[in-house]
């Protein structure tokens, strides 16, 4: 898949997710970032914003780098909740992480 594919895919992801928050009220904002990464960015009650960006190869949501920050793209109604929730409980103090795999840690991932 091309990038142009998977941006396009990612904006697609995102915009459905969009419209799941919104029906939740959680007012959210689809953009891209200085790379031309599309996300959304959602603010919480602390006036603390984070972007939600997709990674279409693992089918994740995610809004950081911990692994409470992400959610499953497969089912988007359970993705806006679970981003729902922690919005409620307000996006961590600090930098936005950045989400890095690190395919090494991965079973059968390296050459022989």
């Amino acid at each position: 898949m091309n990038r142009e594919k998977i941006i396009a895919h990612q904006q697609d992801l995102l915009a459905k997710l969009r419209g799941y928050l919104t029906q939740m009220h959680v007012p959210t904002f689809l953009t891209a970032d200085h790379n031309g990464q599309p996300c959304l960015e959602i603010t919480d009650h602390n006036a603390r914003t984070r972007r939600v960006y997709v990674q279409v190869v693992f089918y994740w949501f995610y809004w950081g780098d911990r692994p409470d920050e992400r959610t499953s793209t497969i089912h988007l109604p359970m993705a806006a909740e679970d981003i729902a929730a922690a919005l409620r409980r307000g996006w961590r103090e600090g930098e936005q992480g950045t989400l890095t795999i690190n395919l090494g840690n991965i079973s059968g991932a390296h050459g022989r």
